[in-house]
């Protein structure tokens, strides 16, 4: 079971244990071809910005993600990440001044309970580190969200995702090297799976995404956001455990 998740794992673009290097080897070179095609470095406060938002939407994000991919099942992770919509709306109330409409609570009243009876029930116990894993990577990411769209006035998307993501692989690199030794050996299929995970599932989705936040508003916003994240979990095994291709 162990060997047909890991394999799973690496066809989707991160190599069993050892979520640091997957994340940076992910994000990193997603970011600096994006940087190499807008020929722009942050200035300014975008100095800090970048890095910021890089954390919060890429480094920690792709561990927490990768990490509630190994301990979960995929129906599990992605009715956590279901939150997201009303996480952000409360997050988009405080930072940016949008009160959420009595239907959008509603609505995300309503996911929350469906977090909470998927969560709580079965017969199957749930391993408390993914729920965990999944609960913190939703509430960083939404937070980065609704930072990037306070924040995006004034500078192209292609720029601020390239910043972004190259910010999040070179935070990462230290602690992998650091925690996990070694780069992980890949094979071809590995190497075909990261290329893939790179230029379609990390640099062309995450600058539509961002795109997304800057010309979807409100309610349709998060309901992008609520089909994107169950999307994103996919199965990887006949165990029932999940990898994850955002």
């Amino acid at each position: 079971m162990r060997a047909t998740r890991s394999a799973g794992l690496a066809v989707m673009g991160r190599p069993d244990d050892h979520p640091l290097y997957g994340a940076a080897i992910r994000a990193l070179p997603a970011g600096l071809i994006l940087l190499a095609a807008c020929r722009r470095l942050p200035r300014g406060v975008w100095s800090w910005r970048s890095l910021v938002l890089g954390v919060l939407n890429v480094g920690a994000f792709f561990v927490l993600l990768y990490l509630a991919a190994l301990l979960l099942p995929s129906s599990v992770a992605a009715t956590v990440m279901a939150a997201a919509p009303a996480v952000m709306m409360l997050l988009a109330w405080a930072l940016l001044a949008q009160r959420p409409r009595a239907r959008q609570l509603a609505a995300a009243g309503a996911g929350l309970a469906g977090v909470a009876l998927m969560v709580g029930a079965g017969t199957q116990a749930q391993d408390v580190r993914g729920v965990l894993a999944s609960f913190a990577a939703m509430a960083m990411s939404s937070l980065g969200y609704v930072l990037a769209r306070r924040w995006g006035d004034g500078v192209d998307v292609l720029s601020s995702t390239a910043w972004q993501l190259v910010a999040g692989g070179v935070v990462l690199l230290p602690f992998a090297v650091a925690v996990e030794g070694a780069p992980p050996a890949v094979d071809g299929a590995a190497v075909a799976g990261f290329a893939s995970m790179t230029l379609v599932a990390t640099a062309l989705a995450f600058v539509a995404w961002f795109a997304g936040l800057v010309l979807v508003l409100g309610g349709v916003l998060l309901g992008l956001r609520t089909r994107r994240d169950r999307a994103a979990v996919v199965p990887a095994g006949d165990d029932g455990r999940t990898a994850l291709n955002r």
